[in-house]
């Protein structure tokens, strides 16, 4: 056997069948692929030849896992000899636009599919799902305009979560379809199957109830980040927090997961990126005062305002930050007061 006769089999001995399905599940095309080359460029190349183009960008997935430029098969595990099937999505980014919802109780889809909107419909939650699955260690961001309601919940679940209830509460969160960051009146906790999960700072150390004190108010707007790591633990970016915090979540590996969302505040706007959203940060020139106003029956409001400007003129924003019951409303902004003149102190 002569060495160009080895190196043939050693290439050979290299490579796996790689099978390109469609989201249907229609086989594309079939090629031989090296696990030690790019994947992603040579699969592109191959359906390129074969006459498909993409609309958008051509996305592969390895099960759930997104096959990133420039990474070969080998660094997702794949060993040779093996046969895979790689899913291609035509898309830009649709695992962080939204594609699943239930139009007929007056909810809608807008901005290129970036923003559900819930309808005003009373005594019912409503919920929405991404178009495509998120990858592993992915990080998406959701916000939730002007306020995110009394019941609340963002995660992950599967193609099989529902998308409302006819009652309020919390949508996600409370079977096996779903992993879900759940809000309610005083409360703020991790869900899965209905069991609440400890949050825990990145060294493993339980976030007391305390520190979660803010994101119990529904603040207007709030936004948040999110990814689903490779063991199945979830790392969320929170409103008060410096570093993530992680819900000890064991999402399977070989599942196919959607972002979800869900609230029941007539007209909130839920809204998803790959991307921060471009909000004004908080900044030494901000002036913040509380002002009290009264609402008929058995509650007041609290409102934020703000010298933040919201466009080139410079408008103030007024937005509702806290709705509480007379009893509590001297306590509670007393101390939003306090906190608020300590911060402008140290700034």
């Amino acid at each position: 056997m002569d060495s160009a006769d080895l190196q043939d089999e050693s290439e050979t001995a290299e490579t796996v069948e790689v099978q390109i399905v469609a989201p249907s599940g229609a086989v594309l095309v079939t090629l031989p692929l090296s696990i030690r080359v790019p994947a992603v460029t040579a699969m592109k190349t191959c359906l390129q030849h074969s006459g498909k183009q993409a609309k958008g960008v051509f996305v592969f997935m390895l099960g759930s896992t997104l096959i990133e430029e420039g990474w070969c098969l080998e660094k997702v595990g794949v060993t040779a000899g093996s046969t895979i099937e790689v899913t291609v999505l035509d898309c830009l980014l649709t695992y962080c636009e939204w594609g699943f919802y239930l139009p007929e109780f007056n909810n809608s889809i807008s901005n290129g599919g970036h923003t559900f909107k819930r309808g005003l419909i009373a005594r019912h939650t409503d919920g929405v799902r991404t178009a495509a699955p998120l990858p592993r260690d992915t990080r998406c961001y959701l916000s939730f305009e002007p306020r995110r309601g009394r019941f609340a919940c963002l995660g992950v679940g599967t193609s099989s979560c529902q998308l409302e209830q006819r009652e309020y509460g919390w949508l996600y969160g409370q079977d096996e379809n779903a992993w879900a960051l759940c809000f309610g009146p005083g409360e703020v906790s991790a869900r899965h199957r209905g069991e609440a999960y400890a949050m825990e700072d990145l060294s493993g150390k339980p976030i007391e109830d305390s520190a979660l004190e803010l994101l119990k108010h529904d603040l207007a707007p709030s936004s948040f980040s999110f990814l689903i790591s490779a063991t199945g633990q979830m790392l969320m970016t929170l409103p008060g927090f410096d570093a993530d915090v992680v819900v000890p979540f064991e999402v399977p590996q070989d599942l196919d997961i959607f972002v979800v969302a869900s609230t029941i505040e007539g007209g909130c706007r839920i809204s998803i990126s790959d991307a921060d959203f471009p909000w004004p940060k908080r900044g030494s020139h901000d002036h913040w005062k509380i002002i009290p106003s009264l609402r008929f029956h058995r509650w007041f409001s609290v409102h934020l305002c703000s010298s933040l400007p919201t466009g080139d003129r410079g408008n103030s924003i007024r937005t509702p930050l806290l709705l509480l019951r007379p009893e509590v409303l001297r306590h509670q902004v007393t101390d939003l007061q306090d906190s608020i003149a300590a911060d402008m102190k140290q700034e």
